[in-house]
């Protein structure tokens, strides 16, 4: 397989089958883990983490959150959406530090979810502890499984 491709003159090169192969990557990673949001509109990217998991009467998500303090957050609930926003200060730094190497994300997030269920919002709680939140959201009655009994005839 070629990547470049000379089409005229020294210094003259044809990338496009390097961005084939990008666009290709990008449809793998997609495919692979979902949409990925470049941070755009002071949002940083899908930060956090999140996991959903249901029971008959809850639904619970838990979100990673290190560093983020209870008065950055605000959660709320709209119809079948929840939205968990805040922000991730920056740490104190010394004015002479020089960083090498800076991986940790910091700056406003949001994330909105669409809930498999409806809930009671009224009875919703959430907990931070230890950098992991904790949002348990019970289910409306309408949309807990009901038992139907069979009559034999």
């Amino acid at each position: 397989m070629t990547i470049f491709r000379k089409v005229q003159g020294p210094g003259f090169w044809d990338f496009l089958e390097f961005n084939r192969m990008r666009n290709q990557m990008d449809k793998l990673w997609k495919a692979a883990v979902g949409k990925v949001e470049r941070f755009k509109d002071g949002y940083a990217g899908v930060f956090p983490l999140i996991n959903i998991h249901e029971t008959d009467d809850n639904i619970t998500l838990t979100a990673e959150l290190p560093g983020v303090k209870v008065e950055d957050l605000e959660l709320s609930i709209k119809s079948d959406t929840l939205s968990l926003k805040g922000e991730k200060k920056v740490d104190e730094r010394p004015a002479e530090a020089n960083f090498f190497r800076q991986e940790r994300i910091f700056g406003s997030f949001r994330r909105s979810i669409t809930l498999p269920a409806k809930i009671d919002p009224d009875k919703a709680e959430a907990k931070l502890k230890n950098g992991i939140i904790i949002i348990t959201l019970p289910k409306a009655a309408e949309a807990k499984a009901h038992q139907v009994s069979i009559k034999s005839e």
